[in-house]
């Protein structure tokens, strides 16, 4: 769990220095996909160390948010349908 939690903080880091960052949006984006691919692979493998079912409980939270973000805010979130 430590490692994720290592993951998480640099993550955070790649994020905050963003709006710093004088390279190209490219380079944001390489860095900052690579930083949320690590996040998922540890927590993926901790899921897994756990004999826990992600995929199912990550549709159930991705629906109930999506849910309340559209009753709250009226987001339009065509990205995400649910499902």
């Amino acid at each position: 769990m430590c490692r994720l939690f290592k993951e998480v903080v640099e993550l955070a880091s790649t994020q905050a220095r963003i709006s710093r960052t004088k390279g190209s949006l490219a380079d944001i984006e390489r860095t900052l996909t690579l930083e949320l691919a690590d996040v998922m692979a540890w927590t993926i493998a901790l899921a897994n160390y756990y004999g826990l079912d992600l995929g199912e409980f990550f549709l159930f939270r991705l629906r109930t948010r999506l849910s309340a973000m559209r009753r709250k805010d009226r987001v339009h979130l065509h990205r995400f349908p649910d499902g």
